[in-house]
């Protein structure tokens, strides 16, 4: 839970100073937010949009506190623009968040390369046969074959 309040907390920061680069600023933001918080994807991306969420509310008090007149037409139009800017920021944050957290986490890709082993079965039942699963083929065998019946590859260690 701290290392989210403190993923939050970092990427409002960043996401404040970050925002005036297009694009690839907020990306960047939510992408080191989702690396500090390290939770998986969905939450990636919602931790990505709460702390860009949070810096344009800090933008928009410190405009609010510039005082910038309403009235003037050219204004209206920046203050638009600048809505539509952070809106398309938020999503970027939100894909950045998603993408930071998602390879935070070590991928092991060996998993799947490694041959499964014959093991042992050390209790089994009078009466029972025991069948050994081909690491090649899959074919299933006596458990007193050495080789597969059906690829002839060694299943014996």
């Amino acid at each position: 839970m701290l290392k989210r309040i403190l993923a939050v907390t970092v990427g409002t920061l960043l996401y404040i100073v970050l925002n005036w680069i297009i694009i690839i600023g907020p990306l960047l933001s939510g992408f080191i937010t989702g690396r500090i918080a390290r939770c998986g994807l969905k939450r990636g991306f919602l931790i990505g949009i709460l702390s860009a969420a949070l810096g344009f509310g800090v933008l928009i008090y410190a405009i609010n506190f510039a005082n910038i007149g309403i009235g003037d037409p050219w204004n209206i139009l920046l203050l638009w623009i600048f809505l539509l800017w952070n809106l398309v920021g938020l999503l970027f944050s939100g894909i950045g968040g998603a993408l930071g957290s998602a390879l935070s986490e070590p991928i092991d890709f060996s998993s799947s390369f490694r041959k499964h082993r014959k093991k042992r079965v050390s209790e089994k039942e009078p009466g029972t046969e025991v069948y050994v699963i081909c690491p090649n083929c899959g074919f299933s065998n006596p458990e007193q074959n050495e080789y597969c019946n059906s690829c002839g590859t060694r299943l014996v260690e």
